[in-house]
């Protein structure tokens, strides 16, 4: 369990965020999915950029499985076809967030490599 403390951590964060959001008043549902997508995909992408387990490839059916019991609870039937949306935002998430890690990775090492050029 230890070995996957990031991710479950990231998962928990999905998780309160998908269920304690839409107890937030606002006017219109619309703005409610959006955000619930946008954040969703901020998430995403940082759990997978901070991730070097192969887990964080789940993250698009977690998060959308997790979501289909919010639609079911808070919106109405006409919001049901966000869950595919919810997927699509995930899967980008994922994308999105292995970029970063990889170009992060690749910059560290080229610092890493010129620094001991620099000692030799």
């Amino acid at each position: 369990m230890k070995k996957y403390l990031k991710e479950i951590i990231i998962a928990c964060i999905e998780t309160a965020f998908l269920f304690l959001f839409p107890l937030i008043p606002m006017g219109n549902r619309d703005a409610h999915i959006i955000l619930l997508l946008v954040v969703s995909l901020v998430v995403g992408i940082v759990g997978v950029a901070i991730s070097d387990k192969k887990i964080k490839f789940l993250f698009p059916v977690f998060s959308t499985i997790m979501v289909v019991p919010t639609m079911f609870i808070y919106y109405d039937p006409r919001v049901y076809g966000n869950i595919f949306w919810m997927f699509v935002f995930s899967l980008l998430a994922v994308v999105i967030g292995e970029l970063l890690r990889l170009i992060v990775l690749g910059i560290k090492m080229a610092v890493k490599a010129i620094l001991n050029n620099k000692k030799a």
